[in-house]
């Protein structure tokens, strides 16, 4: 697939990790926790890339993390039916064929509902 991110001139330390992406399939508002699975279309990947040495240098984490191509999506969005519990995943990163970041256990998206909600 080629380099899916360029590193920009001002960054010298970047890091990475995979992440679950939740995929919202309609307009939500003001929804109770309890229907926010209702508003799930399902699931796909992402890599969460920042650069750490301007983090280490600023409280602000908005450009640390927005930089183009700094949030790789996908390639497939798998319907929420296909994974019915996205507590119990476990999510890899391979670079190169190598296994390259800590391995996540889900054990967060129990606040998705919560999150979502906001």
């Amino acid at each position: 697939m080629g380099n899916l991110s360029f590193t920009p001139p001002e960054v010298e330390e970047l890091d990475y990790e995979v992440e679950l992406a939740v995929v919202i399939g309609k307009k939500m508002k003001d929804i109770p926790e309890d229907k926010v699975s209702d508003y799930i279309y399902g699931y796909t990947i992402m890599n969460d890339i920042t650069a750490r040495d301007i983090q280490k240098n600023e409280s602000q984490w908005y450009r640390v993390k927005s930089f183009d191509t700094f949030g790789p999506l996908g390639p497939v969005i798998v319907g929420k039916d296909k994974i019915p519990d996205p507590q119990n995943l476990n999510l890899k990163s391979y670079v190169n064929g190598e296994l390259s970041a800590p391995q996540h256990k889900y054990g967060y998206i129990q606040f998705t509902g919560n999150i979502l909600q906001l």
